[in-house]
């Protein structure tokens, strides 16, 4: 046996809870190897010392609060807005919604003053703009001007 394997077989070796064949290959060990004799006598005595201390009896009721406090985590953690969103993403959604309804109003005071823009410019954009071609139905009733009705009463006058 090589000193890893024999560390990590001490805790067991000291609780005499090995099988022969593996307390007999961690006593030749520890025989030959100082410093897992030394990892060995630190383990015992640490134990010795463990055992020395009394025992801790909890209170009569601790068990009875123990499960309480488990029974209100699962129900919190059962609340609807939990299943979509854990407790620790609500500040980054709550910074997201801000953010969002920040753009939001941005962009519609923008388009505010887009909205005063010339004529010329939104029919010029329109025309290039356009999937339709110049005069077509389509265009003429996304204008939404009579400028095309104005043309054809002309011409027929």
């Amino acid at each position: 046996m090589n000193c890893r394997e024999v560390q990590e077989l001490l805790p067991a070796f000291i609780d005499a809870a090995l099988e022969p064949e593996a307390t007999i290959g961690v006593r030749t060990h520890l025989n030959a190897c100082h410093i897992c004799r030394q990892e060995e006598s630190l383990l015992s005595s640490t134990w010795s010392a463990l055992g020395a201390l009394p025992s801790i009896q909890p209170s009569p009721e601790f068990r009875a609060r123990f499960w309480e406090r488990v029974r209100r985590e699962e129900d919190e953690s059962n609340k609807w807005w939990a299943v979509f969103l854990p407790k620790q993403l609500i500040p980054v959604a709550a910074g997201f919604l801000v953010i969002w309804t920040l753009g939001v109003a941005g962009g519609l005071f923008l388009f505010k003053g887009r909205a005063s823009a010339s004529k010329p410019l939104e029919l010029a954009v329109s025309v290039f703009a356009s999937p339709f071609p110049p005069n077509s139905i389509e265009q003429i009733y996304l204008q939404g001007t009579s400028d095309h009705s104005q043309n054809v009463r002309r011409q027929n006058s």
